[in-house]
Protein backbone atom coordinates (compact mmCIF):
# COMPACT_ATOMS: atom_id res chain seq x y z
CA UNK A 1 0.00 0.00 0.00
CA UNK A 2 1.08 3.01 -0.59
CA UNK A 3 0.53 6.51 0.55
CA UNK A 4 0.00 10.13 -0.84
CA UNK A 5 0.51 13.47 0.65
CA UNK A 6 -0.39 15.75 -2.10
CA UNK A 7 0.47 18.91 -0.01
CA UNK A 8 4.32 17.65 0.61
CA UNK A 9 4.38 15.95 -2.48
CA UNK A 10 5.66 12.87 -1.11
CA UNK A 11 4.74 9.04 -2.12
CA UNK A 12 5.49 6.73 0.70
CA UNK A 13 5.90 3.11 -0.09
CA UNK A 14 6.65 0.36 2.59
CA UNK A 15 9.50 -2.15 1.55
CA UNK A 16 9.43 -5.38 3.60
CA UNK A 17 12.48 -7.59 4.08
CA UNK A 18 10.65 -10.68 4.60
CA UNK A 19 12.74 -14.30 4.88
CA UNK A 20 14.13 -16.83 7.36
CA UNK A 21 15.48 -16.02 11.03
CA UNK A 22 18.95 -15.09 10.95
CA UNK A 23 19.46 -14.66 7.32
CA UNK A 24 20.40 -11.00 7.03
CA UNK A 25 17.18 -8.68 7.45
CA UNK A 26 18.01 -6.02 10.39
CA UNK A 27 21.81 -6.37 9.12
CA UNK A 28 20.50 -4.80 5.51
CA UNK A 29 18.67 -2.24 7.54
CA UNK A 30 21.22 -1.18 9.85
CA UNK A 31 23.50 -0.69 6.98
CA UNK A 32 21.45 1.44 4.86
CA UNK A 33 20.33 3.13 8.05
CA UNK A 34 23.84 4.49 9.04
CA UNK A 35 24.87 5.57 5.31
CA UNK A 36 21.91 8.14 5.23
CA UNK A 37 22.68 11.23 6.11
CA UNK A 38 21.22 12.02 9.42
CA UNK A 39 19.33 15.19 8.50
CA UNK A 40 17.51 12.85 5.73
CA UNK A 41 16.76 9.84 8.05
CA UNK A 42 13.86 9.04 10.79
CA UNK A 43 13.79 6.89 14.03
CA UNK A 44 15.00 3.12 12.96
CA UNK A 45 11.79 0.68 13.80
CA UNK A 46 12.75 -2.92 13.45
CA UNK A 47 9.77 -5.53 14.36
CA UNK A 48 10.28 -9.12 15.27
CA UNK A 49 7.37 -11.19 14.34
CA UNK A 50 6.81 -14.96 15.60
CA UNK A 51 4.56 -15.84 12.47
CA UNK A 52 4.46 -15.36 8.85
CA UNK A 53 3.33 -11.54 8.92
CA UNK A 54 2.15 -11.62 5.27
CA UNK A 55 0.06 -14.18 5.80
CA UNK A 56 -1.78 -12.74 8.74
CA UNK A 57 -2.87 -9.24 6.80
CA UNK A 58 -3.86 -11.18 4.27
CA UNK A 59 -1.55 -10.79 1.34
CA UNK A 60 -1.05 -12.42 -1.30
CA UNK A 61 2.70 -12.45 -1.99
CA UNK A 62 2.33 -12.90 -5.70
CA UNK A 63 0.68 -9.67 -6.26
CA UNK A 64 3.78 -7.82 -4.63
CA UNK A 65 7.09 -6.38 -6.40
CA UNK A 66 9.91 -8.87 -5.25
CA UNK A 67 13.19 -9.62 -5.56
CA UNK A 68 15.62 -11.52 -3.93
CA UNK A 69 19.27 -11.70 -2.15
CA UNK A 70 21.31 -14.18 -0.99
CA UNK A 71 23.34 -13.43 1.68
CA UNK A 72 25.92 -14.09 3.51
CA UNK A 73 28.05 -14.69 0.03
CA UNK A 74 30.91 -13.65 1.76
CA UNK A 75 31.14 -16.74 3.85
CA UNK A 76 33.61 -19.98 2.42
CA UNK A 77 32.16 -21.60 -0.99
CA UNK A 78 31.89 -24.68 1.23
CA UNK A 79 29.22 -23.82 3.49
CA UNK A 80 27.38 -21.66 0.94
CA UNK A 81 25.84 -21.88 -2.18
CA UNK A 82 26.14 -19.62 -5.20
CA UNK A 83 23.59 -17.28 -6.18
CA UNK A 84 23.14 -19.14 -9.42
CA UNK A 85 22.68 -22.33 -7.23
CA UNK A 86 20.11 -20.25 -5.09
CA UNK A 87 18.16 -19.34 -8.39
CA UNK A 88 18.10 -22.52 -9.44
CA UNK A 89 16.73 -23.84 -5.96
CA UNK A 90 14.39 -21.13 -4.76
CA UNK A 91 13.34 -18.43 -7.56
CA UNK A 92 11.15 -20.31 -9.45
CA UNK A 93 9.23 -17.13 -10.47
CA UNK A 94 12.36 -15.62 -12.29
CA UNK A 95 12.74 -12.41 -10.40
CA UNK A 96 15.90 -10.34 -10.14
CA UNK A 97 18.01 -11.71 -7.63
CA UNK A 98 21.25 -10.27 -5.63
CA UNK A 99 23.97 -11.92 -4.10
CA UNK A 100 25.35 -10.15 -0.69
CA UNK A 101 27.36 -9.73 1.90
CA UNK A 102 24.71 -7.28 4.48
CA UNK A 103 27.38 -6.84 6.98
CA UNK A 104 30.12 -5.16 4.73
CA UNK A 105 27.15 -3.78 2.18
CA UNK A 106 28.03 -5.56 -0.67
CA UNK A 107 24.91 -5.96 -2.39
CA UNK A 108 22.78 -4.15 0.23
CA UNK A 109 21.78 -1.13 -1.70
CA UNK A 110 21.97 -2.93 -5.31
CA UNK A 111 19.22 -4.93 -3.83
CA UNK A 112 17.18 -1.69 -2.17
CA UNK A 113 17.72 0.23 -5.36
CA UNK A 114 16.03 -3.33 -7.81
CA UNK A 115 12.93 -3.45 -5.50
CA UNK A 116 12.69 -0.29 -4.91
CA UNK A 117 12.57 0.38 -9.25
CA UNK A 118 9.66 -2.64 -9.12
CA UNK A 119 7.88 -0.44 -6.41
CA UNK A 120 7.95 2.31 -8.62
CA UNK A 121 7.14 1.02 -12.29
CA UNK A 122 3.73 -0.47 -10.58
CA UNK A 123 3.34 2.94 -9.47
CA UNK A 124 3.58 4.55 -12.39
CA UNK A 125 1.61 2.06 -13.99
CA UNK A 126 -0.95 2.99 -11.86
CA UNK A 127 -1.04 -0.82 -10.37
CA UNK A 128 -1.90 -1.06 -6.59
CA UNK A 129 1.07 -1.56 -4.67
CA UNK A 130 -0.23 -4.08 -1.91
Amino acid sequence: MSLVNFTAREITCKIVYYGPGRSGKTTNLQYVYGRVPEARRGRMVSLATQTDNLLAQGVDIRQLPVVFQYNKQDLPRDLILTQDEMDDALNFRSVHSFGADALHGTGVFETLKGVSELVLKRLAAGTAVA
